[in-house]
């Protein structure tokens, strides 16, 4: 958003390509490269990953399409994680 304008509504950024990544078991996730592999490996694409902490990242999808299959995909692989919607009651709002 280059501006924000002096009259009428403030436009809102699209999110719905961005989910959180939380590991389920609270230990910590592993290294961006190896979430970008495992996700890779069941055919979704990441275009940004921030981390907040060791066991919780914002993670950004190329193709938000894709993200209901992702749980049960990503749970087929044996790992455990909460990956939830960016503004749901476990998505939360950014910290920056």
């Amino acid at each position: 958003m280059p501006y924000l304008p002096l009259q009428g509504p403030i436009p809102v950024a699209d999110r719905s390509s961005l989910f959180l990544l939380t590991a389920a078991d609270g230990l910590p996730l592993p290294s961006t490269d190896e979430i970008m592999l495992r996700f890779s490996t069941i055919g979704c694409d990441i275009t940004r990953i921030l981390w907040l902490d060791q066991i919780t990242c914002y993670v950004t999808l190329k193709d938000s399409s894709q993200a209901p299959s992702i749980n049960q995909a990503l749970a087929k692989l044996g790992w455990r994680v909460n990956f939830s919607p960016y503004g749901t009651a476990t998505g939360g709002e950014p910290m920056n």
